[in-house]
């Protein structure tokens, strides 16, 4: 349903199908070529690794004969290629016989490399996507049942698609498509100029400029919604300013087009001010000043379409860009991504960075340990979360690294409870990303009661926990004598705030009262005169301003280090008044 029309798509989709207006090529043979060609140089691709290996060998007769073999192939094939004849390099393979490799003249090295060499394998692929190609038993096969299949699964899908929208209508219930849907036709009309209705032109004159982030994940559907609200020059949308990076597309299970992005950054032209900017070897502030020039090319520069290259990497060094920029040329090619990697789209160091400065210096060393009949199990985990942390006791002790120096990834957070629970027995201060982990932990639990009983203390779970807690002081026989003392109240109510409201009002009283008691009484009466302190600090202070002066009047964060496993159990509490702080950094504020 991401499609503008998808009944349309649909209605299209299975038309082409149709073997008596089925011209040169079937839907999916354009896909096919391009999948048969990626197999003819990845064969290609063998051939010269072969040829290299035995090319080590020049003298002997064998060697020799091989190499001439891949030579001439490869001689041949580029040929066809550069002629655009597919199939015939196709045709080339399949008649040609390769001799057998001789191993025996061979390093154990080179044997090695040629035993990952299978270009028979890819013989049989690109044979495969030949006749699919090629063959002539494509149409028969869409007469006689393919066609038919997919006329029937099309009345099918629009029956269902009808039921579905009536039921939907009954329930007065619409999934976020359907917005997109509506929104679409709200937008659009076909008689209208550009194809845009009133709203869209509406629209049009409240907007100046349209930011897309992202940009490689956008969808057709999307597109056109742009297209609708932009303002035009000729029937062209004009101030869209859209950034994304191709390499980046994950989304493509949920229908993201990133064709889009592909297609305006092989059209659009470079932007002329940028173009002189690489050129000139100039600043981002003569930049500024080309732009209030208002010089011929940057009026011209502003009419048309055009794209900014964000080549320039300010956060990495040279080796980690050398690196990104090696991986990306050999695996990013037109015919997989519709863009190449290649000069332009190369990262650069920032301007002042000198590339010679890494040379000489080493990183950080790599190594691999090995854990001998480790399992997968609870057990075998712990195990290998104790090794962790004596190599971590090793690099602080010896290395002079700090504790917040150091990572270790896992791949679930199960198995990082477990190698935290084990770093936590060696005294090593960890947490682990994991939010049950972490907001079940005792002392994450009492302090996230305290906030609600400060937001509302009329909640008697957390109530409770907090009265528990070293914050409040009670024992289960002190919850026993208040629940006693309120229950002298005709007017009780079951309420744990009622109790202890009542408990404090009888502090006056305590000399005629057993000492268990009247100590229940002193408790409850200062724990309620800390409450509407802090509900009062709670009005006028930030939330992480009031965590922190929480875990300094209650002492429970000193409490909570002095506990067994104290060093974690501080950083969580750190990890509290860091999140408290990330969440203030949005758009909210207040405890909930």
């Amino acid at each position: 349903m991401n499609d503008p029309d998808p009944v349309g798509w649909l209605n299209r989709s299975v038309d082409q199908l149709d073997p008596d207006t089925w011209k040169e090529r079937d839907p999916w043979q354009e896909d096919a070529r391009k999948a048969l060609l990626s197999s003819i140089t990845d064969y290609m691709d063998q051939i010269r690794l072969r040829q290299s290996i035995y090319q080590r060998y020049a003298g002997n007769k064998t060697a020799d004969k091989i190499t001439a073999e891949c030579r001439d192939l490869l001689t041949e094939l580029e040929t066809l290629q550069k002629q655009g004849q597919i199939s015939q390099m196709a045709v080339k393979i399949e008649d040609t016989e390769l001799s057998r490799n001789l191993k025996t003249i061979l390093s154990e090295e080179d044997k090695a490399l040629l035993d990952t060499i299978q270009p028979g394998n890819i013989k049989v692929d690109i044979r495969k996507e030949y006749n699919y190609v090629y063959s002539t038993g494509n149409r028969e096969r869409m007469r006689s049942f393919t066609a038919p299949a997919m006329r029937g699964m099309r009345m099918v899908l629009l029956a269902f698609l009808d039921e579905v929208v009536h039921e939907k209508q009954q329930r007065n219930i619409l999934e976020f498509h359907d917005f997109e849907q509506y929104a679409l036709k709200i937008l659009s009309d076909p008689k209208g100029p550009d194809g845009d209705s009133d709203v869209a032109r509406n629209l049009q004159n409240r907007y100046r400029y349209i930011f897309i982030d992202e940009y490689q994940d956008s969808n057709e559907i999307q597109e056109q919604t742009i297209y609708h609200i932009a303002r035009k020059v000729k029937g062209r949308p004009v101030d869209v300013f859209m950034v994304g990076d191709v390499k980046q597309s994950i989304y493509q299970f949920r229908h993201a087009d990133p064709t889009l992005f592909a297609d305006k950054y092989n059209h659009y032209g470079i932007d002329p001010i940028e173009k002189r900017l690489r050129t000139e070897k100039t600043d981002k502030y003569h930049l500024e000043g080309l732009m209030k020039t208002g010089r011929q090319d940057v009026r011209n520069s502003l009419r048309n379409d055009r794209k900014i290259l964000l080549s320039v990497n300010y956060r990495s060094q040279q080796p980690v860009l050398d690196a990104v920029n090696y991986i990306f040329q050999s695996v990013m090619i037109k015919e997989v991504g519709d863009i190449a990697y290649g000069p332009k789209e190369r990262l650069n160091p920032r301007p002042g960075l000198d590339p010679s400065s890494c040379k000489g210096k080493s990183g950080p060393s790599c190594g691999l340990t090995v854990i001998e009949n480790c399992q997968t199990t609870a057990d075998g985990i712990r195990q290998e979360g104790e090794f962790i942390g004596k190599t971590i006791g090793r690099l602080v002790k010896k290395d002079g690294y700090q504790y917040h120096d150091i990572v270790v990834l896992v791949r679930t957070a199960e198995t990082g409870r477990i190698i935290a629970d084990a770093l936590g027995q060696l005294s090593i201060p960890c947490y682990a990303e994991s939010k049950e982990n972490f907001y079940s932990a005792l002392e994450i639990r009492t302090m996230i009661n305290l906030l609600r009983v400060i937001d509302n203390p009329r909640q008697d779970i957390p109530l409770l926990g907090v009265l528990l807690s070293p914050i409040g002081g009670m024992t289960d026989q002190d919850l026993a004598l208040m629940r006693l003392c309120a229950a002298k109240d005709p007017e009780h109510k079951e309420i744990l705030l009622d109790s202890l409201k009542k408990a404090a009002e009888e502090v006056k009283e305590t000399d005629h009262m057993d000492p268990e008691e009247a100590a229940m009484c002193r408790k409850a009466a200062d724990f309620l005169t800390r409450l509407e302190r802090w509900r009062t600090l709670s009005r006028r202070l930030i939330v992480h301003d009031l965590i922190w002066q929480l875990y300094q009047e209650t002492g429970y964060y000193l409490y909570a280090s002095a506990m067994q496993g104290g060093s974690r159990r501080r950083m969580n509490l750190d990890l509290l008044l860091n999140k408290a702080i990330d969440f203030e950094r949005g758009s909210f504020s207040g405890l909930y």
